[in-house]
């Protein structure tokens, strides 16, 4: 019997990820208090810092006044080669990832944790309610993120053909991260199934 309730909940949790209570969502702020936890989260920045742009030989000056700019600095004689580009760039993809895990791991946390306090005080449980205010958090932590990596990526993308370098190894870094995205939102279902 334990058994049945569990799969009635996992094929419920799985109806509604596929997406058949998308109408519910926008009316979320209408049928539940604000998300507080959840928007903490996804409202804080991502703080990526780049290694510094290389100064080569030609360049006078060691130190550069954009050392974190994305962009290169026009005043800089010396042109870095494909393959500096791409391990700046390389870092601050890596960077965004590690602070994306982290957002997607506190969201989860914050998730059980209100789950397990409905528990606790014996509150009927909806999953309605759960999947519609974490699933809205979700997206807009996707948001937030496609918004930081297309920055980083457009950046890099620039970079390579100011310096006449071919643009394709951007384009790997762009299926990386789409593939990255579809396996973190795999990954967040499997622990959802678990953990409710």
């Amino acid at each position: 019997m334990r058994l049945i309730g569990k799969l009635i909940k996992l094929t419920f949790l799985t109806v509604l990820c596929y997406g058949a209570i998308i109408v519910y969502e926008d009316f979320q702020h209408l049928l539940w208090p604000a998300i507080d936890r959840q928007e903490d989260i996804i409202s804080n920045d991502y703080d990526i810092t780049l290694i510094n742009e290389p100064t080569g030989p030609h360049n006078e000056s060691h130190t550069n006044p954009k050392q974190n700019s994305l962009k290169p600095d026009s005043d800089v004689k010396y042109s870095p080669s494909e393959s500096e580009i791409k391990k700046r760039y390389s870092a601050a993809f890596e960077e965004l990832y590690s602070q994306v895990n982290n957002k997607v791991t506190e969201l989860m946390q914050a998730a059980y944790k209100e789950y397990m306090q409905k528990k606790e005080r014996g509150e009927d449980i909806s999953y309605l309610y759960f999947f519609t205010k974490y699933n809205r958090a979700a997206k807009n932590l996707e948001e937030a993120t496609d918004e930081a990596f297309y920055s980083i990526y457009d950046s890099f993308v620039d970079e390579l053909n100011t310096y006449g370098y071919d643009t394709e190894i951007a384009n790997n870094y762009k299926s990386t991260y789409e593939n990255k995205k579809s396996s973190i939102r795999t990954s967040i279902m499997k622990e959802a199934a678990k953990k409710f």
